[in-house]
């Protein structure tokens, strides 16, 4: 319950704070990682409106945590932000998948929504091009393929299991540029409020080892 309640205040004072918008090499200072122990933290106040990077190729994946405040209201999308054929994930913070979509609006990229999150809270948000996919410990998709224009929550044969690598079938694309459009998210809060939160996340962890 502690967790929930730091969570809800820093959602609450994020959200009257103006908006801004993340860039992955100015900000974040280089290529973001791929995996949540490595995922840029999009660290800050107010608003989140904006995620800007660039693949530096066709097996680039980028993965950034974010806060969404609703989850009601929250979305993110490259349609008309990207030339590339994106596809976008979301992860929990346990790196389990909680949704994903590659194509939108009768284009190539990519739009998710709160339709499949379960709770406002910490996030990691991730952007791939087609075919890079989310893959498990034992080698095993955490979502299909298809269909591809549809958002869905984990259906591979690894859904149950947390994101552990990215692989990829056949490598399409290549470097290019992308811009993640956001509603109904905000910055991570700043290193005071993260703190306690790790702490009681590393705790929970702790709690499961034992068990």
């Amino acid at each position: 319950m502690k967790k929930f309640a730091i969570l809800a205040v820093a959602s609450a004072m994020a959200a009257t704070a103006p908006a801004q918008i993340w860039d992955e090499i100015l900000d974040g200072g280089g290529d973001a990682g791929e995996l949540p122990g490595s995922a840029q933290l999009v660290m800050g106040a107010g608003s989140l409106t904006t995620i800007t990077g660039g693949f530096f190729g066709a097996l680039d994946a980028d993965m950034y945590m974010i806060n969404i405040d609703g989850p009601a209201g929250f979305s993110a999308t490259t349609v008309g932000g990207s030339a590339a054929d994106t596809q976008m994930w979301l992860f929990d913070l346990a790196g389990m998948g909680v949704t994903f979509n590659d194509d939108s609006a009768a284009t190539l990229q990519s739009t998710i929504t709160d339709i499949f999150v379960p709770a406002p809270g910490m996030y990691f948000l991730a952007v791939s091009q087609f075919d890079m996919d989310a893959y498990s410990l034992a080698g095993l998709e955490l979502w299909m393929d298809g269909p591809f224009g549809t958002e869905r929550a984990p259906d591979g044969p690894g859904a149950g299991s947390p994101i552990d690598h990215w692989f990829s079938m056949g490598a399409f694309g290549g470097p290019d540029s992308y811009s993640i459009t956001l509603t109904g998210a905000s910055y991570v809060p700043e290193p005071g409020t993260f703190v306690a939160i790790g702490i009681g996340l590393a705790g929970l962890a702790l709690a499961r080892r034992r068990k």
